[in-house]
């Protein structure tokens, strides 16, 4: 369900404020900015003008004010991003750019918003969302963007907005970048001490204003100079946390864009630049710790989890590799950070999702339905190392060779298909492998299951359906020879079915006997036990018959094998539905002597002995 919702304006009739309110919307809707409110369109009823917008249920107000941190806010990095992109969305505003190719449309303006706060920023689940253009505007880029201050409310009101007797100035796109130093001292305070510390905080700033007789909680003080209560409290966040990474250069550019005088105050593209480098290099450090902390949550496991750990160091290497190339460990990372960051840091939200994700089933102990996992972690890491431009990736390259004959060298890895970087790209590493190895584990396990009187050993050569037919061909013989020959074509769809699955995932199993057995000698298994018994003959059969009525004909998919490694996956949960119902058919079989006869069983499987 779509949920939008409707801003009504106050003023009745046709104004100039909203068609200016329209006009700018509509040129911005053009940029589709992530963190620019999309206008969905505007009406008129009964002389109200309206605008409709995506609903979004949350706003920086509430936000700043909540107990719980907002979904994907619950990192830090995010934090970051989110006022990288909010700075860029005021940089497009300032300086607005279309062209017809890209936008349809040629312009070339300034603008501004004006009255950036709390109420007018929208928070989904990791991006802040600019909103309210009402009084925003756009002019031809050869015009200055001075423009009489209006009275707005609010703590982010830039000193320059009224003299010492509160009346109104003029005023430009300065007072935008103030603004977003207040709400940066606010979101960085919230990320460090929640909720209690913005109130903390705006409290501490509640002093006299340019009237005496009334306090104000701004960031500034009559003089127009930064609230020396707003610099004690930023000294205090980096002193306290000093151990967070990347924390005080996001405080300096804060404090920066709270700059007093005008002309030294930055400009909010610089702004944007510098937290968009922060961003990559936040979000890179915390991908790595994800890494780091997987790497030793679990010390014991089975062949498949050890395989899985085995991938997932190799990405982990890939990925410090990747960081290295950009210099993300270094304070003064690459010039070529910037053009990367937007597509990367949004891989690397993917990364921390997945890796999370990962952290959590291993310390619950799930080893269920693991493949996808760390096929998705590696594929992300491959996505970061294409999104390189081509002279890094050249060194990408041979530092990775560097890097794979150290991990040899320390047996971080065993298998040598891994040397090389050009085959792990091609094949993120080797997901046929974790597939393989995946069909193996629920093999086991199947195994492990099986009751004490249907020991393996008894099928384990029973590797193919000419085994199978081999087999009923003597059950129908012996029936026909007691007069009690009964339809085994019933069971035809379903061998036939398996026969194509089987030829299917050939190419990830690579013949594993104890794989195809568990697929095969099931079935002659229990033909045989219940042959000589009528009604559980009866029974089985019909089950057979209808298990192959929902398993997909294979063989006409043969196609299957060729597509991408999620189809194959498929495979892998299609062999688990089949063990399942093995096992369930094989448990009226426990009590062997009810059931089974020992010397039938040695003339089908054992003809020679």
């Amino acid at each position: 369900m779509v949920q939008a919702v409707r801003k009504r304006l106050n003023t009745k009739g046709n104004t100039k404020e909203f068609d200016k309110e329209v006009k700018c919307l509509r040129l911005l809707n053009q940029l589709r900015h992530t963190n620019i409110i999309p206008l969905w369109g505007c009406y008129t009823y009964r002389e109200e003008q309206n605008f409709i917008f995506p609903y979004l249920d949350m706003d920086l107000g509430r936000f700043l004010l909540a107990g719980v941190r907002h979904k994907d806010f619950q990192w830090d990095c995010t934090f970051y991003s989110a006022l990288a992109g909010l700075a860029s969305a005021l940089s497009n505003t300032h300086r607005l750019l279309l062209n017809q190719t890209e936008h349809g449309v040629d312009f070339d303006a300034i603008g501004y918003h004006h009255d950036l706060r709390p109420p007018n920023v929208l928070v989904n689940a990791d991006n802040f969302v600019l909103a309210d253009f009402g009084l925003g505007t756009l002019k031809k880029s050869e015009e200055l963007s001075h423009t009489p201050y209006k009275s707005i409310s609010g703590d982010y009101i830039a000193p320059e907005c009224t003299d010492m007797e509160e009346l109104p100035q003029t005023v430009n796109r300065a007072i935008d970048v103030w603004a977003f130093g207040c709400l940066m001292a606010e979101v960085v305070t919230y990320m460090l001490k929640g909720a209690g510390g913005v109130v903390q905080f705006r409290e501490k700033r509640l002093t006299p204003g340019r009237f005496p007789q009334w306090k104000d909680a701004s960031f500034y003080q009559p003089d127009g100079a930064v609230k020396q209560e707003v610099i004690s409290w930023m000294g205090s966040l980096i002193r306290e946390h000093s151990t967070q990474h990347l924390v005080p250069q996001l405080i300096e550019i804060s404090l920066n864009a709270l700059q007093p005088d005008v002309q030294i105050r930055p400009k909010i593209n610089d702004v944007y630049r510098r937290l968009a480098a922060l961003s990559v290099r936040k979000h890179f450090h915390s991908v790595r710790n994800l890494f780091r902390g997987i790497q030793g949550s679990e010390p014991s496991s089975t062949p498949l989890v050890q395989r899985r750990m085995e991938s997932l160091r190799l990405a982990e290497k890939r990925f410090e590799v990747w960081g290295f190339v950009l210099s993300l460990s270094e304070n003064n990372p690459s010039g070529r950070i910037l053009e990367l960051s937007g597509n990367c840091v949004g891989i690397m939200k993917s990364l921390l999702s997945a890796l999370t994700e990962e952290s959590q089933k291993m310390l619950s102990g799930e080893t269920s339905d693991r493949i996808s996992l760390p096929r998705l972690i590696l594929q992300k890491v491959e996505n970061l190392w294409t999104a390189l431009p081509e002279d890094m990736l050249h060194f990408a390259k041979s530092h990775w060779e560097e890097s794979l004959h150290k991990m040899e060298s320390t047996q971080q890895i065993s298998s040598p298909r891994y040397v090389n970087a050009d085959e792990l790209t091609a094949h993120p590493t080797s997901a046929i492998d974790t597939l393989h190895f995946e069909f193996e584990e629920a093999a086991r396990l199947f195994i492990d299951d099986l009751p004490a009187s249907v020991p393996f050993s008894e099928f384990s050569d029973v590797t193919t359906v000419s085994v199978v037919y081999d087999i009923t061909d003597k059950i129908q013989a012996e029936q026909h020879q007691s007069g009690g020959l009964r339809n085994l074509s019933k069971i035809q769809p379903y061998l036939k079915s398996l026969e194509g699955y089987t030829a299917v995932i050939d190419e990830i199993i690579h013949g594993d006997r104890q794989i195809l057995a568990s697929l095969w000698g099931p079935i002659a298994c229990l033909l045989q036990r219940a042959a000589i018994l009528d009604e559980a003959y009866d029974s089985l059969i019909n089950a057979i018959a209808e298990a192959g009525q929902y398993l997909p004909d294979f063989q006409a998919s043969v196609s299957l094998s060729n597509q991408n490694i999620e189809t194959k996956e498929i495979t892998v949960l299609f062999y688990k539905d089949i063990m399942n119902l093995y096992r369930e058919l094989l448990q009226p079989f426990t009590h062997q002597r009810r059931y089974f006869h020992r010397a039938f069983y040695s003339t089908i499987f054992h003809p020679s002995g």
